[in-house]
């Protein structure tokens, strides 16, 4: 009895998602303007109300990301976890998240820079490489046996059955739903993995949160290697470090197609990216483009305590090398001899 109750709350939420949501939560103000700016299909549907967290940002999560008003600058943004609109002093721009525009409060001179790029309607707005859009009347109709045995394996996992008690199984499980219907091979991987077939996936909130956006984000570029990296030995774990590794990955995809496909194919990752790896593949990535300053960065000990670092360093290495070493340099210059050793310095000629 328990699993057919469970199939019809399945059933509920695939017809009447919007009426389900818009009980629980609605998006209001500045945050339903921003919405409607930017997309329903980008922004999704809200998780919660709009509320205020202890710094006096204004804050609502939805299953595309998370809206926030800023009391510093007194902008209204929207982030999935990569990228961020902002209905600025313009109109709305859109900037990678290691960016900041010149007017935003915690704008910070020789940091990332983001160009002005408009951002006023979603089609300026579309992801690098998007899959083609299929007209709705020449579309394939979903094949009833296969969309029924994905709703079984949905219905099956241990957190479903438990409930969707937050926000995290929510975004889980509307995510599910829509690869179960778009992208049914990157559906049926996803289930196959441990962690996804845990009951106890909401204590790793935050990481299993970044990984299904930055998952999300590869599919809707390229379900391909969307696919690829899903079958990664990285992906097994919800940790720090796969997150790490979504997050250079999609920021060199974006950025440089080919050193993209190059890194994959290197035989320091031929068997696939390990969670620990990931403070190593800026540098696998860099080896090719500047072998000095992947060296520099290879020989400071302390990337190794501070693993996200490295790809700090290796986008500051692209974007201004004389800014790097000069960095780098007066690291070396104003340290002690001992800690020179204890960071690792020791290679660096300045």
């Amino acid at each position: 009895m328990k699993r057919y109750s469970i199939l019809i709350v399945f059933a509920l939420f695939l017809v009447l998602p919007s009426s389900f949501e818009a009980v629980e939560c609605e998006f209001v103000l500045g945050f339903k303007t921003l919405r409607d700016l930017i997309g329903h299909e980008i922004v999704g549907e809200c998780l919660e109300n709009e509320h205020h967290g202890a710094n006096g940002d204004a804050l609502q999560q939805t299953t595309g990301g998370l809206l926030v008003w800023r009391k510093a600058d007194n902008w209204t943004a929207f982030t999935d976890g990569y990228r961020t609109w902002i209905n600025g002093p313009n109109g709305l721009v859109q900037r990678l998240n290691t960016e900041r525009f010149s007017w935003e409060a915690d704008y910070a001179p020789g940091g990332g820079i983001a160009a002005p790029k408009s951002a006023t309607t979603p089609a300026t707005m579309a992801t690098p490489a998007p899959r083609p859009v299929t007209n709705p009347a020449t579309a394939p109709t979903p094949d009833p046996e296969a969309q029924s045995r994905a709703e079984q394996a949905i219905a099956a996992l241990p957190w479903v059955q438990n409930g969707l008690g937050d926000g995290l199984e929510k975004l889980a499980f509307n995510l599910l739903s829509k690869w179960a219907v778009q992208s049914p091979a990157v559906f049926r991987q996803l289930t196959q993995i441990p962690w996804m077939r845990s009951n106890q996936i909401s204590l790793h909130q935050v990481n299993a949160h970044r990984l299904l956006r930055h998952i999300d984000s590869m599919v809707q570029r390229d379900e391909a290697t969307a696919l690829r990296l899903i079958q990664m030995p990285f992906m097994q774990r919800i940790e720090y470090g796969a997150d790490g590794a979504w997050r250079t990955l999609l920021d060199i995809f974006d950025s440089d197609r080919e050193g993209f496909y190059r890194l994959l194919s290197s035989p320091e990752i031929a068997d696939g990216i390990r969670t620990d790896q990931f403070p190593e593949i800026p540098l696998i990535y860099l080896r090719p483009l500047d072998p000095r300053a992947a060296a520099a960065i290879g020989e400071m000990a302390c990337i190794h305590r501070v693993p996200w670092g490295s790809d700090d360093l290796r986008r500051l290495a692209q974007l201004s090398p004389p800014v790097f070493w000069a960095w780098i340099c007066v690291l070396y210059t104003y340290t002690s001899p001992r800690d020179v050793e204890e960071w690792g310095f020791g290679g660096v000629v300045c």
